[in-house]
């Protein structure tokens, strides 16, 4: 491995040459890996613009000596890149190859061998030890590469022991089917907590842990009778369901059962009945369970209530916070008979009022003043600043390149800028008393320390972002429970940072234990890493250069399947709806329909994002499904898009404007006609799924929805549109009365309108018009249709371009949607294009079991 430690440059070779100075560079075969640069923040962009636009006029040198030179190649190259302020003059710039994914990066001097090892276990799932990577690296020879070293150029002493090794992973795979490796036949299961120990000798015991599902707890001799009393019965299906989640809770320290099915399994009736039976064997007929549901499903909740449970009970919703107080105030707590309280989740979740924290001073300050020539100088003059209560530093913006002071006015709402301080990363804001606003039940109930016999969270998916509202106020609601019921369709987006938050509330001990309790270290042991860590707006600019190997990973999808065994098995229910209809359950069918783009829209796609890159190389992606994606699906009405930056002491402006084609019916909106006439036909009803319901910033004309509305019906089709100002709760009545009327043939709307809470078993098709990342969403608002009692097939099309930006967000949702379905051990065999996925290894696990079995 080449290693030099020398000052370098970068230097563009064009009639404006720009030397930009670097302090860390690895090099494979000449193209960039990665790259660590501290210089003025033009140079910085200058640079970094050719290497994303892929001009090839990018040269290494160095300053000491003249003879050397080595061309870095950039042709069909992809980078990202993430910008630092370093001090007053400096910027310091990190970009990366996008292909960084095939590269071992060995940061701490750990040695090739226990570097590839960790590479193979946590990024492409295979089970191997070190001693396997030993033997797989031996049958490397001058003709046969596995591994090839890269070259490393820094001035950084503190990053002479990094190691970088690009890895061809087929040849690695194609190795370890020829090493031969001796079995051991003892060992405890228990032992086994990294994915290194998932050896492929294991497959005994593998078989005998996958087998130890949550469902072996149904005995049908230890039915509780009780479980047929009240109006609604349960179906034979969801016996087992409820039997099992009623001794999941009485096990000993067991605090959660968690409830993963599909759509139309009844989960809201299931889980009544598990709360109930939990009590009642428990002798506990006055208890107080608290259900947070989204909005639009409370009624709903409450009819399951009345027709599930035979005693009498006491069903509140609560709609406010005052209602809350008003019922602790009366009862202290205390009832007479079952009492549940059901509260939306926007009730829930509301904050409460914050006032900032600093102290506004006047001090002596160097600041920038612009000349009457327009020169900027360093004055120092008396301004106010605030000071932070925490360190005492005088406060500044950091998201500003020059030195912004903040004043006390600026603290009015917090913010991005403003919500932390930049030099000790303390909060700004802290709660205050205000009788006149509003709070939020949870945190009532923290003020007032209120313990609650049980909780019951539905979609608790939507709380897998630890950082959000609900998430927060989630995880708080779990800790005052004695015990938690938790549902869902769908229990990860794919990403392993989706389970931690509910984890990180049930069983912190055991994550403490296992010392990834922090959020970091859960995803580097039981997650997919790639790229570089995504750093807060606070935490950003103090980074320095030597920081570079801890800011080189960022969250991709992919989950560890040993996360299922270590911590869900034992508290977990994942079923299907064909689990609890048998074989009375009509069939669900998927297709994704890739749709021919035109040639002419494939060049105005293209010119458009190369534009963007021309014009804004360092924001082209947020533009890219904003913009890019709205555009191939309308390309008809746009406007240019302006981007303005400065350029020293002046505003630039520049425009962008994307291709009018000459209107027309694209491709895709004759697959949505076929379609939807076919079913007309078939006497079928058809919901449609669109993103862009509205026109744009820069689109002008008929909005997107408006004109497959039109197109629809200009085909003698007719559409309802169901509009997002519908207010939540009454959106189930709506759209049933539409249904009623019978005058429609076609259902309109955007995804996120009826993902949960609407029973739409009349409507048997589904099409998603626009693809989305959003794999929850779509899981949820595809299946609307198909109920535990339904009778008819349902299908489900997912239109997209072949090429271009549709294309690509297809494979992104296929690879998370393998990523959530995984860790319920479902593999669809039809979705395996992606590699290097949890869902792979478990395929491969299932597999080998079934040819034992057989």
């Amino acid at each position: 491995m080449s290693k030099k430690m020398i000052p370098y440059v970068v230097a563009e070779r064009n009639q404006n040459v720009a030397e930009v100075s670097a302090d860390f560079l690895v090099l494979h075969n000449s193209s960039l890996i990665l790259g660590s640069f501290v210089d003025i923040s033009g140079k910085i962009k200058k640079a970094f613009a050719d290497l994303i636009q892929g001009k090839s006029s990018i040269t290494l040198r160095d300053r000491s000596n003249i003879f050397f030179e080595n061309n870095i190649r950039t042709f069909d190259e992809k980078f990202k890149y993430k910008l630092n302020k370093h001090d007053s003059k400096n910027t310091h710039g990190v970009i990366h190859n996008v292909k960084q994914e095939n590269y071992v990066f060995d940061w701490n001097g750990e040695g090739l061998v226990k570097s590839l090892t960790k590479y193979m276990s946590n990024k492409q799932y295979l089970p191997v030890t070190e001693d396997i990577v030993e033997k797989v690296l031996a049958k490397q020879t001058e003709y046969y590469s596995i591994v090839e070293e890269c070259d490393i150029y820094s001035t950084q002493e503190g990053l002479s022991n990094v190691g970088v090794w690009y890895v061809n992973s087929t040849a690695f795979k194609q190795s370890l089917e020829q090493v031969d490796m001796e079995v051991d036949e003892s060992f405890n299961w228990d032992e086994i907590e990294d994915i290194s120990d998932y050896l492929v000798t294991f497959v005994d015991p593998i078989k005998e842990k996958l087998n130890k599902n949550i469902r072996v707890l149904y005995d049908e001799n230890k039915i509780d009778e009780k479980m047929f009393e009240g109006e609604k019965k349960p179906y034979d299906g969801q016996i087992p369901l409820i039997q099992s989640g009623v001794q999941v809770l009485q096990q000993k320290d067991s605090r959660f059962v968690y409830l993963a099915a599909e759509m139309g399994v009844g989960k809201s009736f299931i889980a009544s009945k598990i709360n109930h039976l939990y009590h009642h064997e428990k002798g506990k007929s006055n208890y107080i369970s608290l259900i947070v549901a989204p909005a639009i499903t409370l009624t709903q909740w409450e009819d399951e209530l009345r027709t599930a449970i035979a005693e009498d009970i006491d069903v509140k919703i609560i709609k406010n916070t005052n209602e809350f107080i008003r019922f602790h105030t009366q009862t202290k707590m205390n009832v007479d008979k079952p009492t549940y309280l059901l509260v939306g989740k926007e009730t829930f979740k509301l904050s409460y009022k914050v006032r900032h924290g600093v102290i506004p001073v006047k001090r002596t300050m160097t600041i920038q003043e612009k000349t009457e020539y327009g020169w900027t100088r360093d004055v120092d003059k008396e301004i106010e600043v605030c000071l932070c209560s925490d360190c005492g530093k005088p406060l500044q913006n950091p998201l500003r390149k020059d030195t912004v002071f903040f004043t006390e006015k600026d603290f009015n709402t917090p913010k991005k800028s403003n919500y932390k301080c930049s030099e000790c990363g303390g909060v700004l804001f802290q709660a205050v008393y205000d009788k006149t606003k509003k709070t939020s039940i949870i945190n009532y109930m923290k003020k007032k320390n209120i313990r609650l016999d049980s909780v019951t969270i539905d979609e608790i998916h939507d709380a897998g972002n630890a950082q959000s509202l609900i998430g927060v106020s989630s995880r708080d609601v779990m800790k005052r429970a004695k015990k938690v019921i938790l549902l869902s369709g769908t229990v990860s987006n794919g990403y392993a940072s989706s389970v931690y938050n509910v984890l990180s509330a049930l069983i912190p001990n055991q994550l403490k234990k296992d010392n990834v309790f922090d959020q970091d270290k859960f995803v580097k042991a039981y997650g997919t890493l790639l790229g570089k860590t995504k750093i807060k707006d606070s935490d950003f600019y103090k980074s320095s250069r030597i920081e570079v190997k801890d800011s080189s990973l960022q969250e991709i999808e992919g989950i560890n399947p040993i996360l299922y065994s270590r911590y869900l098995a034992s508290s977990y229910i994942f079923t299907e709806l064909k689990d609890v209809a048998g074989k009375r359950l009509p069939e669900l069918k998927e297709e994704y329909v890739a749709i021919d783009v035109p040639k002419e829209l494939q060049i105005s796609e293209k010119r458009l994002m190369d534009d963007i890159e021309g014009a804004s190389a360092f924001n082209a992606s947020f533009y890219k499904d904003s913009v890019v994606k709205h555009y191939v699906n309308n390309p008809f009405n746009w406007k240019e898009i302006p981007f303005i930056f400065k350029e020293g002491s002046e505003k630039m402006d520049t425009f962008v404007q994307p291709t009018n084609l000459e209107k027309q019916i694209l491709p895709k909106e004759k697959k949505l006609v076929e379609i939807c006439k076919q079913e007309k036909e078939n006497g079928r009803k058809t919901w449609v799924y669109t993103e862009f319901v509205t026109n744009g910033k820069y689109t002008t004309g008929i909005n997107m929805q408006d004109r497959l509305k039109t197109i629809l019906e200009n085909y003698g089709l007719s559409v309802y549109v169901l509009k997002s100002n519908v207010p939540t709760i009454k959106r189930a009545e709506v759209i049933n009365k539409a249904q009623k009327s019978g005058k429609y043939d076609v259902f309109l709307s955007h995804p996120q309108l009826i993902s949960v809470g609407v029973n739409l078993q009349w409507c048997t098709n589904y099409v998603f018009y626009t693809p989305s990342y959003k794999v929850n969403t779509v899981k949820q608002s595809s299946k609307r249709g198909l109920r535990i009692n339904s009778i008819e097939d349902n299908k489900i099309f997912h239109l997209y371009g072949s090429t271009g930006i549709e294309a690509e967000i297809m494979e992104r949702y296929i690879l998370k949607k393998m990523e959530s379905d995984a860790l319920e051990a479902k593999y669809d065999k039809k979705e395996t294009g992606v590699k290097r996925t949890a869902s792979g290894l478990g395929a491969k696990i299932e597999e080998s079991l079934s040819k034992q079995v057989m």
